[in-house]
């Protein structure tokens, strides 16, 4: 009985120590991604990490400058014209922010490959734009002057 139960814990130890590979799991891609094209995922990539890695984390910078100008002031005296202009571009850039978000297509569905292609080329360039409109705006108001009192 012993002999029987050590073979069987021996054939068990084998067995679980096969080489044989188990296989992988698979990715699972879902959201707008799964529904284009995978030659075409890498361009996709390249957006979400534009707007994701540089432009995102450019917008609470954007608010923060426009706040740093505004409270520079007290009630009384006016915006000066060179900090309004400031505070417009930094208006511009976050406002474009955020509506690039709102129009950034979220459904592929029933859209052809090269049409999608051409989507996504436009909004790499787009989000592109804005990020470099968002990194002016504050490169602007981190260099402006201080206005005198």
């Amino acid at each position: 009985m012993k002999n029987r139960y050590y073979c069987l814990a021996a054939i068990s130890l084998l067995a679980s120590c096969s080489t044989k590979e188990k296989p992988k799991a698979e990715t699972v891609i879902r959201g707008p991604k799964a529904q284009i094209a995978e030659r075409l995922h890498p361009l996709y990539d390249s957006i979400m990490a534009v707007h994701d890695d540089e432009a995102m984390p450019l917008y609470e910078p954007v608010v923060t400058q426009r706040m740093k100008i505004r409270n520079s002031y007290d009630s009384i005296t006016p915006i000066s014209s060179s900090d309004s202009v400031l505070i417009a571009n930094l208006n511009t850039a976050g406002d474009e922010m955020m509506q690039w978000m709102r129009d950034f297509e979220q459904d592929f569905e029933g859209w052809a490959e090269d049409s999608t292609e051409i989507y996504l080329r436009a909004e790499l360039n787009r989000i592109n734009q804005v990020n470099d409109l968002m990194r002016a705006a504050i490169q602007a108001a981190e260099n402006r002057e201080a206005p005198h009192e």
